[in-house]
């Protein structure tokens, strides 16, 4: 299969971060849309319009040094060699969107390498269906739309333990309510103007603090309707308190509970329990 509007721009190279800054990527397609965990609709506009560079986490780091080892399990898997060697993809009628796969598989389609923690692993639904997160179910969408593919392979490594594959297919019903969702944020870039704060975003604060961007010493009045808001979240922020000591309880009931064991389940729950560097983890998780 030829593939159309393929830069000469090679992944993460200087020329290629400043190409994505022309277009919404793939990985930007959930921020874009207003529905990813990691990055909110706010800060993905203020990083297009020059008012913010993110910078790289060590997660992020380490995500990137692990993805040569998880395509190599991948291929081992399937039992031929990947095409790593891609630029960045532009879609012909939308030159606003592009994707750069991780690789792409000897019959056209693309592929994403991902890792997560043992705990992370709960956001992944069984292997070989196309029950992945939200941010990774976009990013593939965006990619097949891009490369007029029909699936896509999403390859996680667990915990550095465990490989599994999904198979996500192509919906054309979701890409059609993605490209107006990235057309009318790109507006929002074009003409420099802020899409809403999230309030219930984890990026909110910060972004209400860019939205402000030089503090006045000054008091205001809390009246009307805010003085509800600031009693409810002094009220919310007691009721967290009491709740988390509560859950804190709770575990400790249920690791007593399951002694030296590892797992502890009935019909409706498992209980994992893990040893990290960091200390003991408890994931409990709901059947069915």
């Amino acid at each position: 299969m030829k593939l159309h509007n393929i830069t000469t721009l090679k992944s993460r190279t200087p020329e290629w971060l400043e190409a994505r800054k022309q277009l919404v990527g793939a990985s930007e397609a959930a921020a874009a849309c207003g529905v990813s965990k990691w990055q909110s609709a706010y800060t993905l506009w203020a990083e297009k319009t020059g008012r913010y560079e993110r910078e790289e986490t060590e997660a992020m780091a380490m995500g990137t040094l692990l993805e040569d080892a998880v395509l190599k399990l991948y291929e081992r898997r399937i039992g031929c060699d990947l095409n790593r060697d891609v630029g960045l993809l532009v879609h012909p009628a939308h030159p606003f969107i592009g994707a750069t796969p991780d690789a792409i598989h000897p019959d056209g389609f693309p592929v994403e390498a991902k890792t997560t923690s043992r705990r992370g692993a709960d956001a992944w639904g069984e292997e070989g269906t196309a029950d992945i997160p939200l941010d990774y179910l976009l990013q593939v969408q965006q990619q097949m739309y891009v490369m007029d593919q029909q699936q896509a392979d999403v390859v996680v490594w667990i915990d550095t333990s465990e490989l599994r594959v999904y198979h996500v297919p192509r919906s054309d019903k979701l890409i059609g309510l993605m490209v107006e969702k990235i057309r009318l944020f790109w507006e929002l870039v074009q003409s420099d103007t802020p899409p809403e704060i999230d309030y219930q975003h984890r990026d909110a604060s910060k972004n209400i603090f860019w939205k402000y961007d030089k503090m006045h010493d000054e008091r205001i009045n809390l009246s009307g309707d805010m003085a509800s808001v600031v009693r409810a979240y002094d009220e919310t922020t007691q009721e967290i308190k009491r709740l988390t000591k509560k859950k804190d309880a709770l575990r400790a009931m249920i690791l007593d509970f399951m002694g030296n064991k590892t797992i502890a389940e009935n019909d409706s729950h498992e209980c994992r329990r893990n040893v990290t560097k960091r200390g003991v983890t408890l994931s409990v998780k709901q059947k069915g």
